[in-house]
């Protein structure tokens, strides 16, 4: 058996799929079980639980014949203060753990996590793993590079011909495929990282090259037969355009900061003992399935 965070989610929804097609038993932690109906068509349990309830959570990654859980924290928009607000859900992920004992853990962290400052929104992953480095469980760091899915945000300016983006134009990128995230969590639940508790393991995971915003522009016009063409912001601009959109201001400036140190080339993977992954989802292929909202 398997506990799945997130099933609803891009990562959690592939890491459900790939257990359930290799015949695995799941269990899924879903604050609405309707949108996971999917799965328990296919024989998934589902557990109603926000991540947020320690004593609901904890009850579902209880069981003898639990092997191990994929856990996330859910992007949380209006936060006021990341590090005060994402921390209480790392807290309650860790006390849900350690009370019932999961004997291997999957926590899904970012690339640059082991920075300890200048990457915004990625601090709070950089929490995540500093307070599970104490888990009795056996613990796999997931730390992918940014989400090819992230583009899709700005998908309403392709029918101008236009991918607005406040990356740097022409600067190489590692991003990656949810698909391909979701894959390589479920394996590393599947084989687990070492037998006994305490284990530690830090996956770095990547598409199957970097990419620039340029290319991004190039592969949708392939895909739309049409030409698009890059817009690139200025990063004094994200804060304004980020909150303007609904957006928590404490976000935004977060997402600000990050971006900086990603164009400045200091957002980057740790390396050493670290695992590095390359996934093998092609940049069309991830993008396809983004695009019947954006024609």
């Amino acid at each position: 058996m398997y506990v799945v965070a997130g099933a609803s989610g891009n990562t959690g929804s592939v890491v459900a799929d790939t257990l359930l097609a290799r015949g695995e038993k799941v269990r899924l932690i879903a604050r609405d079980p309707a949108k996971v109906a999917r799965f328990t068509a296919r024989g998934a349990e589902v557990a109603q639980a926000d991540l947020d309830d320690v004593e609901k959570v904890t009850a579902a990654l209880r069981g003898p014949d639990v092997k191990g859980a994929y856990l996330l924290l859910p992007p949380l928009h209006g936060a006021t203060d990341l590090r005060k607000d994402y921390g209480r859900r790392t807290e309650a992920l860790f006390r849900a753990v350690e009370d019932a004992g999961v004997p291997h853990v999957v926590l899904l962290s970012s690339i640059g996590s082991q920075l300890t400052s200048g990457t915004g929104p990625i601090l709070t992953t950089h929490d995540l793993e500093t307070r599970f480095a104490s888990s009795k469980a056996a613990i796999t760091f997931l730390r992918p590079s940014a989400f090819v899915e992230n583009f899709a945000s700005t998908f309403g300016a392709l029918a101008h011909g236009l991918l607005p983006t406040f990356y740097l134009a022409d600067k190489p990128l590692e991003v990656v495929s949810a698909r391909d995230i979701g894959r390589v969590a479920a394996e590393a639940l599947v084989q687990k990282p070492a037998l006994y508790a305490g284990a530690r393991e830090i996956i770095e995971l990547s598409g199957p090259r970097p990419v620039s915003p340029r290319d991004v522009a190039a592969s949708l016009t392939r895909l739309l037969g049409r030409p698009i063409e890059v817009q690139q912001g200025p990063e004094s601009a994200i804060v304004g355009a980020l909150t303007q959109h609904g957006m928590s201001t404490a976000l935004a400036e977060g997402i600000h900061e990050m971006t900086v140190t990603l164009n400045a080339g200091r957002l980057v993977f740790q390396g050493g003992s670290a695992r590095h992954v390359r996934g093998t989802i092609e940049l069309d292929d991830a993008l396809r399935p983004l695009l019947p909202t954006a024609k």
